[in-house]
């Protein structure tokens, strides 16, 4: 489920990106180190609204749940804000992202420590983040590019704790604040002319 303030949030965003299209203005892409986290699909769109500013929003998806009961099961919106250093679509780019995750997650190890404790218990809740980022474009041709991310930010989660990753019982319902990575990125970009 979706809290009505983000279905309005991501309704806003598409009302304020113009829908013209010309050359270098749009571009697609999918973010192949989040497929790597178990299977996440994701896509991105992203819009160059100014010579040196282009918005970008991504959507990220898994809804399976491996052997052993092991999850990453979430639903995320990523909307972003980013300054080209040159030009929009090539080099370097500095970016402010927010983030909304609801997620079911258990059974797993995320990296760095990132959430003591999801190996042993199963959290289901919301999330949101928000954060900066520095990152790299490479033109390979005309319409196709790789793009590489590496961000930080500050994250705010509610969530539902459960006794353990496959079964249990509810121990309760608690708030985290944390530093996590919002943007670990290396995509495969089409531009759309």
């Amino acid at each position: 489920r979706m809290n009505k303030w983000m279905k309005r949030l991501f309704f806003l965003l598409l009302l304020a990106v113009p829908f013209g299209a010309r050359a270098q203005e749009w571009a697609v892409k999918t973010n192949l180190l989040y497929w790597g986290m178990l299977g996440s699909a994701n896509l991105e769109v992203e819009k160059r609204v100014a010579p040196r500013h282009s918005l970008t929003l991504q959507l990220g998806y898994n809804p399976f749940t491996y052997s052993e009961n092991k999850k990453l099961k979430h639903f995320s919106v990523k909307p972003a804000w980013r300054y080209w250093l040159c030009e929009a679509f090539s080099g370097h780019f500095l970016s402010a992202q927010l983030e909304y995750a609801h997620f079911n997650a258990g059974n797993v190890s995320l990296p760095f420590n990132i959430w003591d404790g999801l190996r042993d218990y199963r959290y289901q809740g919301d999330l949101g983040a928000v954060g900066v980022s520095y990152g790299y474009h490479w033109i390979l041709s005309p319409r196709w590019s790789i793009e590489a991310e590496i961000g930080i930010g500050l994250a705010y989660a509610r969530y539902d704790q459960y006794e353990c990753a496959i079964c249990g019982s509810l121990l309760g319902t608690e708030n985290k604040v944390f530093l996590k990575p919002t943007r670990a990125a290396v995509s495969v970009v089409y531009m759309i002319k």
